[in-house]
């Protein structure tokens, strides 16, 4: 009907990707920016009514705040990772902050959608400082790096990594050259990835278009939809 059903008196941190997400289709989640404090919260996604929130440490520094961050969640657990290489988890249902911890050498995602959650661990696409791009993964409850791919990538423009739980997908477009041509025979670049020890299998993909596709892995398969061409792989 369009009916307006409750209106938040509060807006969600706009450095924050995946924020604010629904969470088991009960819950909106957050994360919440009110002057120079921070908090995580949930609201009933039914009336709007808060359900918990928890309070979160402030990035210091002279960037502290324009520190990005990464909301993730997956069986009732919610995930926080930002740049700095801060790695917090909390139950979904109550807010509980249940590990915190640090990821080894910080953790600065090639672009907002350049990492992914698995049941125990955190895979990211992290840039170097030479401009190029490595997957690495952590272990969620440590931080300890696990693996990096032997495998790195120069001059990503955009990333995004998905995930069914079994298998890990990369799929990336290079940085554009001068004049908007593709710095790169291939306009984009599918990378699989064995979420055990990170080994790789690149698939070459021309002909997707000039932007990040939509792209799901659905029952294995992996479906690609770019400006020109749609594409499956299994």
């Amino acid at each position: 009907t369009g009916e307006r059903v409750f209106e938040l008196p509060r807006g969600f941190d706009g450095l924050t990707e995946g924020s604010p997400r629904i969470v088991d289709g009960r819950l909106l989640v957050g994360v919440v920016r009110d002057g120079d404090a921070m908090r995580l919260e949930a609201s009933d996604l039914a009336t709007g009514q808060l359900r918990w929130l928890t309070p979160l440490p402030r990035p210091v520094g002279r960037r502290a705040d324009f520190v990005t961050r990464q909301l993730l969640e997956l069986g009732g657990k919610l995930v926080l990772l930002d740049a700095t290489g801060s790695l917090r988890t909390f139950d979904a249902a109550e807010g509980t902050l249940e590990v915190e911890t640090s990821v080894t050498g910080g953790a600065s995602p090639a672009s907002s959608r350049a990492i992914a959650l698995l049941e125990d661990r955190v895979v990211v696409l992290a840039r170097d400082p030479g401009n190029r791009s490595v997957l690495t993964a952590f272990d969620r409850r440590t931080g300890k790096a696990l693996w990096r791919s032997s495998e790195s990538f120069r001059a990503i423009s955009q990333a995004v990594l998905l995930s069914d739980g079994r298998t890990l997908v990369a799929v990336m477009t290079p940085q554009p050259s001068r004049g908007g041509v593709q710095a790169s025979g291939l306009e984009y670049q599918i990378v699989v990835v064995d979420p055990a020890d990170g080994t790789t299998a690149l698939i070459s993909a021309p002909g997707l278009g000039s932007w990040l596709p939509s792209a799901e892995i659905v029952d294995g398969t992996l479906i690609v939809a770019g400006v020109r061409r749609f594409s499956v792989y299994r």
